[in-house]
Parts: C-alpha cells; structure tokens; sequence
C-alpha cells in the first residue's frame, strides 16, 4: 500500500493546464514547483527565461525539481543544486544554509 495525503492537505492542491511562456503572474507565489521532463523541450534561451519566470513566482526559501536530464547549470543563474539531492535546486541564495540545515 502506498502513501496516501490527508484530505485537508490534498485540498490545498489545485491541478491546471498552464502554458510555460505565457506570463506566471496571476499564478501567485510557489514554496515548491515540479517542472519534470519539460525544459528539455526548449531552446537555451527560452530554458532561461522560464526559469527566471519560475524564480520570480517562488518565495525565498523554494524549491524546484526538474526532470533528471534537466539541469538549471549554464543556464540560470538564480538557482543552484542542493548538495545530495538528485534534481533539486534552491534559490540561491539558501542553498548552502539547506545543506547544513
């Protein structure tokens, strides 16, 4: 059996059909985006202007998963890897203190 959330917590969720390169402002403020398996369709610039885009709707402590032939390296440069974690990145700021922490 697997792992199942609580509802109080599956509520919280909202499920969408979202363009990447249309404008992210009205989708308010992230703590953690899933963006597996799709930059890889994407050309280098667009890959950075998505992910700037990404960055600006996150807050300070979020986190982004990408896909594991994704990478933000050489390509953005406001996220970086969290050491140990296979697709995760952190603002840029807090990647170091996540690591100790």
């Amino acid at each position: 059996m697997g792992w199942e959330l609580d509802e109080s917590i599956r509520s919280m969720v909202q499920y969408r059909y979202f363009n990447l390169l249309e404008s992210m402002s009205a989708l308010g403020v992230f703590d953690v985006v899933y963006c597996r398996n799709v930059l890889i369709y994407f050309d280098q610039p667009t890959k950075s202007d998505v992910l700037s885009r990404i960055r600006n709707q996150m807050s300070e402590d979020g986190v982004l998963y990408l896909g594991g032939a994704e990478t933000v390296l050489g390509i953005c440069e406001d996220f970086k890897p969290v050491p140990g974690q296979r697709g995760m990145y952190g603002i840029v700021s807090n990647v170091a203190q996540r690591a100790v922490g």
